[in-house]
């Protein structure tokens, strides 16, 4: 439906319209991707305007600078994209971009050849591979497009791992000697984009095996990684069946001494299970039950049931009876009654 709709628009629109990217590869592969990404030999911009007004859809995010829009239909998002050239001034920085380049010539900027593939949306649909991308599909491998390609953006190597376990593929031997070339270039990355990088590829499916894919690759020092994909999975089976609410990236990070996340928290409770076993069943407990647990009474009733006014003692009441309704020795609001009544030593002054 989305594809389709875009396909409406590029033919009132009067510039060539490419799908692009990992929209293709997986078209190829039998698989629908979950987002659909459109390169336009012309003002991209101004096609995700026109796409949005078409179709009654949103534009939520625009970069002028790049020429993309991102634009929010029924079925999933579209992102759109002017064609453009890319020049890296130094290693690891932000590219200068002009736009306006050929379709070709925008394809030659990406990062590996099983994503610099383009199909036309009019005319015959024949696939564009400048760079054998088809092929390298074929043998299930990731090969990136150019020596100096890890150099000019550290984050591919990063990425490369995210592809492999993905889509199962290898990484092409060439590339891996590339990657462990440029690993010192990780060093030189903003925190920012080391940090974004990271968290994309622990929001994989398969963050386990990307994990044990960058320590093959011998990045795991140079990202700080201090566990591999075992704890990853260990850490998914545990928030699976104790805390299902928890966000798997978050956990996974701090299960991996990665990144900050608040002491207590349920994911910062996950990563402490798989990483201090001694603590683990208490945790677990805390986790499938205590936390569950709450008392009938509030404060309200403790400041009438011991004529007490507001004020931290309040709390102390409170606390204490949520830790005996927590050891199961109150089954219902009666029971805390009782109890409230016989605490009036932690409400005196």
């Amino acid at each position: 439906m989305t594809l389709a709709a875009v396909t409406a628009t590029a033919v009132r629109f009067g510039a060539p319209v490419y799908l692009v990217g990992g929209a293709v590869r997986d078209r190829l592969r039998g698989v629908d991707p979950l987002d659909v990404d459109v390169a336009v030999e012309g003002d991209g911009i101004a096609f995700a305007r026109q796409l949005a007004c078409d179709h009654g859809w949103r534009i939520v995010v625009v970069h002028e600078p790049f020429g993309t829009a991102e634009v929010v239909g029924p079925d999933g998002v579209v992102d759109v994209a002017s064609t453009r050239t890319e020049v890296y001034g130094s290693p690891g920085g932000l590219p200068v971009v002009t736009l306006g380049a050929s379709i070709v010539a925008d394809l030659a900027r990406r990062d590996f050849t099983i994503n610099a593939l383009a199909r036309p949306l009019l005319g015959d649909g024949v696939v564009l591979d400048p760079f054998g991308g088809v092929l390298d599909i074929e043998a299930g491998l990731v090969r990136v497009l150019h020596d100096g390609s890890f150099a000019d953006d550290p984050t591919r190597i990063i990425r490369a791992a995210r592809y492999a376990a993905r889509l199962s593929f290898a990484i092409e031997p060439h590339t891996t000697e590339l990657v462990r070339d440029g690993l010192s270039g990780l060093g030189r990355l903003s925190n920012d984009r080391r940090e974004s990088a990271l968290a994309l590829a622990l929001d994989e499916v398969s963050a386990d095996r990307v994990v044990d894919s960058l320590l093959a690759l011998g990045a795991g020092g140079e990202l700080g990684l201090d566990g591999d994909g075992a704890m990853v999975r260990d850490a998914d089976e545990l928030a699976r069946s104790c805390a299902p609410d928890a966000v798997r990236g978050r956990y996974r990070a701090a299960t991996l001494g990665l990144g900050a996340v608040r002491p207590g928290s349920l994911e910062a409770l996950v990563a402490l299970a798989v990483r201090d076993p001694a603590r683990r069943r208490s945790i677990e407990r805390y986790l499938v039950h205590d936390r569950h647990v709450r008392t009938e009474l509030d404060g309200a009733d403790v400041m009438r049931e011991l004529a007490i006014p507001p004020g931290p003692r309040v709390g102390a009441v409170l606390a204490e009876l949520l830790a005996r309704k927590v050891a199961g020795e109150l089954p219902d609001r009666a029971a805390e009654l009782v109890a409230v009544r016989t605490m009036g030593g932690l409400a005196a002054p």
